[in-house]
């Protein structure tokens, strides 16, 4: 019971990492050097599997940062701040205050990121309180789909690796990574926030229901809606499991299904969460790293595609959900 209670614990810290940055968008001035075009990295997978990158702040300060396609914008720790010395700014001016829950986030732009050979310049950070991380501790901040828009990445959950474009991949690049022959899926922004949403279908028996969820690479698990949960009349463990959103927590619960489609690839029956309660507007649910694992995935935001691959299932690299009551 206690593993349980550590790995929810994680599951609720990353999942809101990513949920919190559903904010104004953070970008300003930002740009990449040219030379390199395409450049592959190692991640670190952190808490259940999260990708994080090292990279170079600056030319001289080292940190770790979360590679989360569902924030919507960039972070950094206060203690990573610190040591940028942007601790007492100076702060950029936002049009729009970013809070989070109840809480005024301070902005900083910082002049140079080196993501392996790729440099990119003048990126805006929201700065976070340390204790916002949780039990995360691995990471310095979050890098978020915001510099997507600039990068496009390849994931691969297999190899450990991510591969970083300064441009929209051609059919030789995609050959390069092992993309070729993938489906491709248009995937829209929500309101212009830099999310990557599109339709997935999770399968029950016979009954089938298709939910609008975004790619999320911070959180370690999906959570479907409460309509489709009872489109496929799951039955979850009763649990009082809270899905932490940035102004308030929702309840969820987790239940079996047969399987989950994307662009016509099945993946594997597990448990999935899913809400209880109907959520307000604006509060786009999760495709976590529970299903995206067993994919690889290219994410476009300039051409406003997902390429996808189904991944050798002979090489798992996160923990699958499991029914454990975990609350």
């Amino acid at each position: 019971m206690a593993d349980a209670r550590s790995q929810f614990v994680t599951f609720v810290a990353l999942l809101l990492l990513s949920l919190l940055a559903s904010i104004p968008r953070v970008c300003l001035g930002q740009s990449t050097e040219a030379g390199i075009y395409q450049e592959t990295v190692p991640y670190t997978p952190v808490g259940r599997g999260a990708p994080a990158v090292d990279v170079v702040f600056n030319g001289t300060v080292k940190a770790r940062m979360l590679v989360d396609s569902g924030s919507t914008g960039c972070f950094i720790s206060d203690q990573l701040a610190a040591k940028l010395g942007l601790a007492n700014g100076p702060f950029v001016k936002w049009q729009q205050p970013m809070i989070v829950r109840g809480e005024s986030l301070s902005v900083v732009t910082i002049s140079r990121m080196d993501i392996g050979k790729i440099s990119l310049s003048n990126t805006a950070f929201a700065i976070l309180d340390s204790d916002m991380m949780g039990p995360i501790k691995d990471v310095d901040g979050i890098i978020g789909a915001n510099v997507m828009e600039m990068l496009p990445l390849f994931f691969d959950f297999q190899k450990h690796e991510i591969t970083l474009f300064t441009k929209s991949p051609s059919e030789d690049d995609l050959k390069s990574v092992g993309m070729d022959g993938s489906e491709v899926v248009p995937v829209r922004d929500e309101n212009g926030d830099y999310r990557f949403i599109c339709p997935v279908s999770v399968i029950s028996g016979s009954n089938e229901a298709v939910d609008k969820l975004h790619v999320d690479t911070g959180s370690v698990a999906t959570v479907f809606s409460k309509a489709a949960a009872s489109e496929l009349g799951l039955t979850g463990h009763g649990g009082n499991l809270r899905l932490p959103t940035v102004d308030r927590d929702f309840r969820i619960d987790r239940g079996w299904i047969s399987g989950i489609s994307i662009a016509g690839l099945t993946s594997k029956a597990f448990s999935i969460y899913y809400s209880v309660e109907d959520l307000p507007p604006g509060v786009v649910l999760p495709l976590g790293l529970d299903v995206l694992s067993h994919y690889k995935i290219l994410l476009d935001f300039s051409k406003k595609i997902m390429y996808i691959k189904t991944a050798d299932e002979t090489a798992p690299t996160s923990t699958p959900a499991t029914p454990a009551n975990a609350h």
